[in-house]
């Protein structure tokens, strides 16, 4: 016997489900009691409904960055002469990875050099004069000493041919009374006229030498004071040549420095990005050579919609996803933004994420699941849904006096979290379901637990 009914332009899914399993059940026993009778129950394998923590979460795009990252740009122009690194090359801090042609530079620092040696040069001829003007200007204070000493002896000459001179002066006028009275003869006062005279002759002498004496003191002076300008003006000779020394040295430190940025290198570890240059180009100091990111430590920077800002906060748990939909890690929002993103109603929130193995990359974008609240709650395999008409639905497994049989229970679901739906509702957490042979069960059918 063929059983066969019109579907009704309006039903209840429940009268569906309660129709096709009564049609179901009548065209079995209007078929055979006998095989209804003897028909076996189906093998399924059961598992129990599991109390878990669910979650009310939601997935984003999401974009990962570095927490240190920088694009290499040259500090000199010039012509690429070399390139160390390839795209994912990982690299050391330190490590060269451009070098420019530095030969004009090269030039630069040994014409430096040059300056350097001439400076120095320069002032060895300096102290050269300079000890040359102290000596002469050492040799003028010792022969103005000897003067001054020889001044002061004939200075005590003329004091004592003074002295000498008025004893002479006053025995002459004692005598030459005398001999107006004719005590002496002239020939006595003559000698004593000759002893006057030779007294004059004599201070007149020392008169003469100490004038010529005071001429050389003065001379010797005015040869101190040349002396000691010829000195202060080496003296400014020779610091002049110091300080070009100083200038030498420091313009040969700024070329050298400056021949370091031919070489362009590492700042930190990290793996090498896009590098848009090649040999033989000629860049600037706009040009953007490469980019060095450490992939170790990564920032999740995810995007919400401005009405959920109110269900983080931080420390709000957030799961990144791989492309199978597994959790490969769990981090928590450390960064929530002031304001929205650019014409946008988006907030950006930040999360960290350690990458040790390196299997994400700075800029690559992932899936993340923001979770927004957490509570106990009922899981199911996802292996043990079936669908009828949009709704669905388990197979419970249920007591019977004949042994047991799959109860066909609509339920409720909520998100998916790996291979487990969160169950809303519809089952308790003492129920067990069929996970497989689904396709073989229906209402009251007969099962067997696989051992």
């Amino acid at each position: 016997m063929i059983c066969s009914y019109k579907p009704l332009k309006t039903i209840s899914l429940a009268s569906v489900v309660l129709i096709g399993t009564s049609l179901l059940g009548s065209c079995r026993s209007i078929e055979s009691p006998a095989n209804a009778s003897q028909s076996t129950a189906v093998s399924v394998e059961l598992a129990a409904v599991k109390s878990d923590t669910i979650s009310d979460s939601s997935e984003f795009l999401a974009q990962l960055e570095s927490r240190q990252a920088v694009v290499l740009q040259p500090r000199v122009e010039g012509q690429i002469e070399q390139i160390f690194v390839r795209v994912g090359d990982e690299v050391e801090a330190g490590d060269p990875i451009i070098q420019i042609d530095a030969r004009e530079q090269l030039a630069s620092v040994a014409s430096q050099a040059t300056e350097i040696e001439a400076a120095h040069a320069n002032v060895q001829r300096a102290r050269a004069s300079r000890q040359q003007a102290s000596a002469n200007l050492s040799h003028s204070h010792a022969s103005l000493q000897n003067a001054e000493a020889t001044l002061a002896t004939l200075e005590a000459d003329r004091r004592k041919a003074s002295a000498e001179l008025r004893f002479n002066e006053e025995q002459y006028q004692r005598f030459e009374s005398i001999y107006t009275e004719g005590a002496i003869s002239s020939q006595d006062l003559a000698q004593y006229r000759n002893g006057l005279d030779v007294a004059h002759a004599e201070l007149q002498a020392v008169e003469s030498r100490i004038q010529a004496q005071q001429a050389e003191i003065e001379s010797y002076r005015a040869s101190l004071s040349a002396q000691q300008a010829e000195v202060t003006a080496q003296e400014a000779e020779l610091a002049y040549a110091e300080r070009q020394i100083q200038q030498a040295q420091a313009n040969t430190e700024a070329q050298e420095a400056r021949l370091g940025y031919y070489t362009i290198t590492a700042p930190f570890a990290g793996t090498i990005g896009n590098v848009p240059v090649k040999v033989g180009d000629f860049v600037s100091t706009d040009t953007q050579l490469t980019k060095v990111a450490q992939n170790d430590s990564l920032e999740v920077n995810v995007s919400i919609p401005i009405n959920r800002v109110p269900y983080v906060g931080i420390g709000t748990e957030v799961e990144i996803l791989n492309a199978q939909d597994h959790v490969v890690e769990t981090s928590r929002i450390f960064f929530i933004a002031p304001n929205v993103v650019d014409g946008t109603q988006l907030v950006l929130v930040k999360a960290r994420l350690e990458n040790s193995n390196s299997e994400l990359r700075a800029d690559e974008f992932i899936r993340a699941r923001v979770i927004w609240e957490q509570q106990p709650g009922l899981k199911i395999p996802t292996t043990a849904i079936s669908r009828i008409a949009g709704q669905t639905f388990v197979f419970a497994a249920e007591s019977s006096e004949d042994g047991l049989v799959a109860r066909q229970t609509p339920v409720e679901l909520g998100e998916i979290e790996g291979n487990y739906y969160q169950v809303l509702g519809g089952l308790d957490s003492d129920d067990q379901i069929a996970v497989t042979g689904l396709l073989q069960l229906y209402d009251g059918a007969a099962i067997a637990p696989e051992s």
